[in-house]
């Protein structure tokens, strides 16, 4: 399963630099976390390249019947913020909400409202 291996490989990534990642977040997420916020041009040029990558990756999905009928950039974008929600929950309590733990259910929280499963969905 890669795409558990992408967002188990994400949670050590931010469990390595925890301590560094705590204020980050706690200066960009002001009253609802956007990631956007507060990042200066060159990591936010990054970031829509990583966006827009992802998005690139969903649209392939939709044309080949993987996924349903949906605009590729908000599934990517809807991806991005439930990671991040599951990543602010760890930060604020790693020992009742472990990020490895929440893995295989960002997966399954995204991956039910996206897949085809028996039917063509369109919205």
């Amino acid at each position: 399963m890669p795409r558990l291996l992408r967002l188990a490989a994400k949670a050590e990534l931010f469990s390595d630099n925890f301590v560094t990642l705590r204020p980050y977040f706690a200066e960009t997420q002001g009253a609802s976390f956007n990631i956007k916020t507060g990042l200066d041009k060159d990591i936010r040029k990054l970031y829509n390249e990583i966006i827009e990558q992802l998005s690139s990756i969903f649209g392939k999905g939709v044309r080949d019947e993987v996924f349903c009928k949906l605009d590729p950039y908000y599934m990517a974008v809807a991806l991005d913020g439930i990671i991040n929600a599951f990543l602010l929950s760890w930060m604020e309590d790693p020992k009742q909400h472990p990020y490895k733990k929440g893995v295989p259910i960002i997966t399954d929280i995204f991956l039910s409202g996206v897949l085809i499963k028996g039917g063509d969905r369109t919205n």
